[in-house]
């Protein structure tokens, strides 16, 4: 079972999003080659990028609906962001640069159910990434959970509730 993934090569805004905080961590002169002592100032006023990525609309219009309010949101992100390592974020970032299932679909044996969120941006529905490559995958299926009131984008592969059933009904039809 994947939550939130595509089987195909991280691009388009998924990897636009990623560079730039890699770039900008890489050339912050706080980050020193990663031998830094305190997080480098550059990657803690990018961070707020990555949360409007993972995050939905309507819970950052939820957490942020007035400009002083959207303000306060964004430099709580900063200041938590500075008692964060960025060379964690940067490996894990980096980690994916070469993540590409899609030339090996076919070879899948195993049966596979493949979840993602409507209101993903990581991993936005509209691209029809699933429904091209998924028939590739013999015993593949996948499931599109539209956004609900409470919905959180690509966070909400933390939501066990929302996406629990869809994996208890895949495993039930297992051998």
């Amino acid at each position: 079972v994947a939550i939130t993934s595509q089987p195909t090569q991280i691009s388009g805004r998924n990897l636009l999003w990623r560079r730039l905080i890699v770039e900008t961590i890489r050339s912050d002169p706080d980050w020193n080659g990663g031998n830094y002592t305190t997080s480098p100032t550059r990657f803690a006023s990018v961070v707020p990028i990555f949360n409007i990525m993972v995050d939905s609309a309507t819970h950052l219009q939820e957490v942020a609906p007035t400009r002083e309010k959207a303000n306060a949101y964004c430099e709580q992100i900063v200041q938590g962001a500075k008692r964060l390592d960025a060379n964690d974020y940067l490996y894990r970032w980096e980690a994916s640069a070469d993540y590409n299932p899609q030339p090996d679909l076919e070879k899948i044996k195993a049966r596979f159910l493949a979840i993602n969120f409507a209101d993903d941006l990581l991993n936005p529905p509209e691209l029809k990434v699933m429904e091209r490559e998924m028939p590739r995958v013999k015993n593949g299926s996948h499931v599109l959970i539209q956004a609900g009131e409470k919905s959180l984008g690509h966070q909400n592969q933390s939501r066990g509730a929302l996406w629990g059933p869809y994996v208890a009904e895949f495993l039930k039809q297992l051998p």
